[in-house]
This record gives structure tokens, C-alpha cells and sequence, in this order.
């Protein structure tokens, strides 16, 4: 068994010395397949993947926004002016259920002359219609009731 495979591998090898122009174009060729082929897989990969971890997922989508001024290329943006949720609410009534802005701000929070730098998020109060996440401590309701009120994960309050 062993010196059959052998003498398939010798003439295997014998054969791409022979042609060894037409072995490495096929050889590359498949190394180049086999490589876009993995490339394809991991982006797709990654753009089904994205935000499976809140719930219903498939039900959220990210609104990205262009303003135009006179004279200048368009802006491009995600985040929206302060009255645009209302109107997009009002325009798409069949289409859209609730809205909610965020905005991500890096910060640094000194105590007894130690620095933790984190991200902050920035929400309007409606975040919870739209993400469902768990609470360790507290509620939904008792959550955004007055003006800059804040909410840490369990990491951050540790």
C-alpha cells in the first residue's frame, strides 16, 4: 500500500519537473482560487455577522445622512440633526417603529490623580424601545428620566 502511494507521489513529482512552466500556472492558479475564495468567505462572514448580539438585529438599521451646501462637495454622516428622528418618524409611519441617536465621545475620568480613559455614548431616551438589553441593576423605566442621566456597565462600574 505504502509503495503504491510512493509511486504515485515519484511520478506525480517527475511529471511537474517535466512541465514545470504549466505546473506552476495551474498551481498558482489554484492558490489564487483558494485565497479569493477564503476572502469572499470572511467578509461575508462579517457583514452577516455585525451586531447579532442585540436582540432582534435584523429589525435595526443605521440611517446614514448627506448634507448638501451651495458650492461645496456633500457631507456624509451618520449622525442626524435633532429634529430629524420626529420627521423620519412622521414621513415613514409604515416603515419605521421608533428612532434613536447616538453619539460616541472618547473621555477621560481622573480620581485621586488616576486616569481611565473609556467611550461614552450619548442617547436619546428612546434607546431602550430600540435595544433591549439587559439590566444587572435597575430598570428600564427608572433609566433616562431626567437630564443627563447616566448608565455604566457592570465592567465600568467595577
Amino acid at each position: 500500500m505504502t509503495s503504491i502511494l510512493s509511486n504515485y507521489l515519484t511520478t506525480a513529482w517527475r511529471y511537474n519537473l517535466k512541465n514545470a512552466l504549466f505546473s506552476s500556472i495551474n498551481i498558482a492558479g489554484l492558490a489564487i482560487g483558494l485565497m479569493s475564495c477564503i476572502l469572499i468567505m470572511l467578509f461575508v462572514r462579517d457583514e452577516t455577522g455585525y451586531d447579532q448580539w442585540v436582540p432582534e438585529a435584523d429589525r435595526i438599521v443605521r440611517m446614514h445622512s448627506a448634507y448638501y451646501v451651495p458650492g461645496r462637495p456633500p457631507f456624509l454622516t451618520v449622525r442626524s440633526a435633532g429634529r430629524m428622528m420626529p420627521a423620519v418618524r412622521d414621513y415613514a409611519k409604515n416603515e419605521v417603529q421608533d428612532g434613536v441617536r447616538l453619539v460616541s465621545y472618547g473621555v477621560t475620568v481622573r480620581q485621586n490623580g488616576e486616569g481611565i480613559e473609556d467611550q461614552v455614548m450619548l442617547v436619546d431616551g428612546s434607546f431602550f424601545n430600540v435595544f433591549d438589553l439587559p439590566f444587572v441593576n435597575g430598570s428600564v423605566s427608572s433609566s433616562f428620566n431626567k437630564p443627563f442621566d447616566l448608565l455604566l456597565t457592570e465592567e465600568t462600574a467595577m
